[in-house]
């Protein structure tokens, strides 16, 4: 395991003993055709303060059992100001009680609780150009950055890279961003196992974009990147061959 990685939950697991829970209502839940992602819209009657790429700890109770996972914020923080609600995006995973509970049993008006928002990442000063990568239900960090520039009328360049396996895994509520064209911002959308394409798909991995997605933005770019391991430290790989700086690429691995 990535020594990075160990270190960041083994932080998790000693803050999840120490954090300070407060309670939050499910007011929304949208499902992927599959059934197998959701979109979960939690109301917040208190002054919840953060920052766009933070995550929390969420608890729930269900079957006997008291559950905590730590989940990336997909919120940009205008949005909630706006309306008190916050989202998290969750895939099921096997062995994992709390994306089963968030994707296949909690109902509207149902409790859960939220942990105050920990770490914290992110360029010193507003970037000109953004190079956003991720696959999978890794978009949550993504998407609330997304949110936060598009809603800001950032006049940059922005490129949004991702990927997910089949279409029916997809949300949505993400083709807000995802159907999105403007002369700043450009999709990069890859399904790697789908033979059905939909329009404004690509095949195959999200590597296989990833020079067309830098010719585009051109220089002076800022890039963050979550997903799997082997994906981050890929993509890593690709910047350093293009001499990219190291203090303008930010990642999660999961």
């Amino acid at each position: 395991m990535d020594i990075l990685v160990f270190f960041i939950l083994w932080v998790i697991f000693i803050f999840s003993f120490w954090m300070i829970f407060y309670s939050i209502t499910l007011a929304k839940k949208l499902l992927s055709p599959s059934g197998e992602v959701s979109f979960v819209f939690f109301e917040v009657d208190w002054d919840f303060l953060f920052k766009e790429w933070q995550f929390v700890m969420l608890e729930a109770e269900f079957l006997g059992k008291k559950v905590k996972k730590p989940y990336s914020i997909a919120t940009s923080y205008d949005y909630f100001r706006q309306t008190r609600q916050i989202w998290f995006i969750v895939k099921r995973a096997s062995e994992d009680w709390m994306s089963y509970f968030l994707t296949h049993l909690v109902n509207n008006g149902d409790k859960a609780k939220i942990s105050t928002p920990v770490w914290h990442f992110t360029d010193k000063k507003l970037s000109i150009n953004y190079f956003f990568i991720s696959t999978g239900s890794w978009l949550s960090p993504i998407y609330s950055h997304l949110s936060h520039l598009l809603e800001s009328w950032h006049t940059g360049k922005i490129v949004n890279l991702y990927g997910e396996r089949y279409a029916e895994h997809l949300l949505s509520e993400t083709e807000k961003i995802f159907s999105l064209t403007t002369p700043h911002f450009k999709n990069f959308l890859h399904l790697s196992q789908e033979k059905n394409l939909p329009a404004n798909r690509k095949p195959w991995r999200i590597q296989e974009s990833f020079n067309e997605a830098i010719d585009w933005l051109g220089e002076n770019f800022v890039v963050y990147i979550c997903g799997k391991p082997e994906m981050v430290d890929n993509i890593r790989e690709k910047l350093k061959e293009k001499n990219h700086p190291k203090e303008m690429i930010f990642f999660e691995k999961y």
